[in-house]
């Protein structure tokens, strides 16, 4: 008789991880990466790092000239930014990794394989923590280096704040995977209502929150002293101790101070200062830690006990929610699109009923753009319509920038990977009776016609609520639906280059590379519409109305706009056709 096997702690976790490593290293070494594509999005990528990298700078350069009040208010700052971007994460991580334990083809393989259940859950619990939070490292790396920079710091600061940033991210990751965890062990058959109830808890928190901004309304001005006061007091939850954003942006702060403490003391002992910083440092990070260290240990235990039974109850209860058809509403979608082939509209008509069954994607989009939306009709608050026309179309533009922005991060995240998830079905719509490019004229339509008919909808009210001038709005009308076009063509576009039809979770989907350099395609693209809006914009309106040229730049704007939105949207278009037309299936 042979001895019991005795696997090594975390071995399988090892194993996971070696074999993903192996199967990376082989798709690089076999060519199945081109290093071409590589080298545009790391390019693309250094040029929106280096553009948040100076748009940091310059922020930090204003903190510069109030040297009283530069460290409060930048760690005040900082503060809010990891508190923000924390509840991003545990949101982001909790969807991926219930997506990722009990709904993954690949988890349901290893199950069956000699892997200890805790094992794969710590696999997959850092492989959910690479997909969520690479972009939170993305941002903050620019924030650091940039505050880093105002100050002239050394080494040593890049190297402590790294630390910190890195070991915070497992608080949102570890409590993410521990709500998904509670969700599958004691609601499997009612996710969908719980996270209808955790969108409709975050609306009502932001919407709160505008609210007390908008009852601030009896101020003279209301970019005031007294105005920021009441703003910054509404925020004062990220300042406090119990919460760990205060303990990142309160280690960096003192990171700095222990590096340059001349910077923040004046006319006291810098080397007792500097003492002092290092260890607020220690502490900071030792809570950080423990915490982190805590709800990780939690999770691990959580699934020791529940995993296993989690999983199989949400195998279980995977029942498909019946949508009953009405043809009243198949009428009224072939009446405002009789003009379209029977066999697009019916492919429009099933992306749209995928879209509605999926609370995950409306949910998002109605809480995004219904906070635009609230915010829009409460711009007369702010007592900007009574600006003159220069500073009322300023706020006009920054409303389309947000809007288009907003867009693209959406067309990004559901439109681009719509093909891919077709999956191993997507067979069928290559043998039904209708062509390739039907298809993807479909996904196309829906997309471009769902972002124009919101976006200009939020445009239109902002410029109503702004009373702006006729020329403005009817350029940024016509940028909106120019966005609109070029939007939907790339993520259309690049999704049928770069499809994925072997994973089923569309986070992953996005993170590769051609969800990858859809992002970055999609703000280069934004910012580029807006800058033409604003050159052509700038001269179409003067303090007594409008120009007496403004003619000549409408004229000018629109036609720019819709050449670079034909080339933008229509390219990536016209090779997503094509690549789709030579697919093998």
């Amino acid at each position: 008789m042979s001895a019991p096997r005795v696997e090594p702690r975390f071995g399988g976790t090892g194993i996971l991880i070696w074999l993903r490593l192996t199967d990376l290293r082989n798709r690089l070494t076999r060519g199945e990466r081109s290093w071409f594509k590589i080298g545009v999005v790391t390019t693309f990528g250094l040029a929106f790092w280096g553009g948040l990298f100076q748009l940091f700078s310059e922020a930090f350069t204003f903190l510069s000239s109030q040297p009283d009040l530069r460290r409060d208010l930048t760690q005040f700052l900082l503060s809010i930014f990891f508190f923000f971007l924390g509840l991003m994460l545990v949101f982001s991580n909790a969807i991926i990794a219930w997506t990722s334990l009990f709904r993954s083809s690949e988890t349901a393989f290893l199950m069956a394989s000699p892997v200890r259940e805790e094992h794969l859950f710590v696999y997959k619990f850092l492989e959910t923590l690479w997909f969520s939070s690479w972009a939170f490292l993305f941002l903050g790396t620019p924030l650091m280096a940039a505050y880093g920079r105002s100050l002239s710091l050394g080494p040593g600061f890049y190297l402590g704040a790294t630390l910190l940033i890195g070991v915070f991210i497992f608080i949102p990751a570890a409590l993410g995977n521990i709500a998904a965890l509670l969700i599958g062990r004691y609601v499997p058959r009612l996710r969908r209502r719980i996270l209808l109830v955790a969108g409709g808890g975050l609306l009502g928190l932001a919407l709160f929150l505008i609210y007390q901004i908008l009852t601030m309304r009896g101020y003279a001005s209301p970019i005031s002293q007294q105005w920021m006061r009441s703003i910054l007091s509404n925020l004062q939850v990220a300042q406090s101790p119990l919460c760990p954003s205060y303990w990142v942006a309160g280690g960096i702060t003192a990171l700095a101070q222990a590096s340059r403490p001349s910077e923040f003391v004046h006319g006291a002992n810098l080397t007792v200062a500097a003492a002092e910083a290092r260890w607020d440092v220690f502490l900071y990070g030792l809570a950080i830690f423990a915490n982190a260290l805590f709800f990780s240990t939690i999770s691990y235990l959580l699934a020791r006990l529940w995993f296993f039974e989690s999983w199989c109850a949400a195998q279980a209860s995977d029942r498909r929610q019946r949508f009953p058809e009405s043809r009243a509403r198949e009428g009224v979608w072939n009446a405002a699109f009789f003009f379209l082939p029977a066999r697009l509209r019916l492919l429009m008509l099933k992306d749209l009923r995928s879209f509605v069954r999926d609370p995950v994607q409306w949910s998002q989009f109605l809480i995004f753009f219904g906070l635009l939306a609230v915010y829009f009709l409460n711009l007369r608050g702010f007592a900007y319509h009574v600006k003159i026309a220069a500073w009322k179309a300023l706020i006009a533009l920054l409303n389309l920038c947000a809007t288009s922005l907003t867009l693209s991060t959406f067309t990004t995240r559901f439109v681009f990977p719509q093909l891919s998830l077709e999956g191993k079905r997507f067979w069928l719509l290559g043998v039904a009776p209708t062509s390739r490019s039907m298809v993807v004229a479909g996904k196309f339509l829906f997309c471009f016609v769902g972002a124009v008919a919101v976006s200009e909808a939020l445009i239109l009210t902002s410029s109503a609520m702004l009373q702006v001038a006729g020329p403005t709005i009817a350029l940024q009308a016509a940028s909106t639906v120019a966005i609109c076009f070029g939007l939907s063509g790339l993520s259309v576009g690049l999704g049928a280059i770069f499809p994925n039809f072997r994973e089923d979770n569309p986070s992953k989907i996005v993170s590769g590379f051609g969800g990858t350099l859809n992002l970055i395609l999609s703000l280069a693209f934004v910012s580029t519409m807006i800058g033409i809006t604003a050159y052509f914009g700038r001269g179409m309106v003067t303090e007594g109305g409008e120009a007496a040229n403004w003619k000549t730049g409408l004229a000018g704007g629109v036609g720019t706009l819709l050449v670079i939105a034909m080339l933008a949207g229509g390219v990536p278009l016209a090779l997503g056709l094509r690549a789709i037309r030579r697919m093998e299936l």
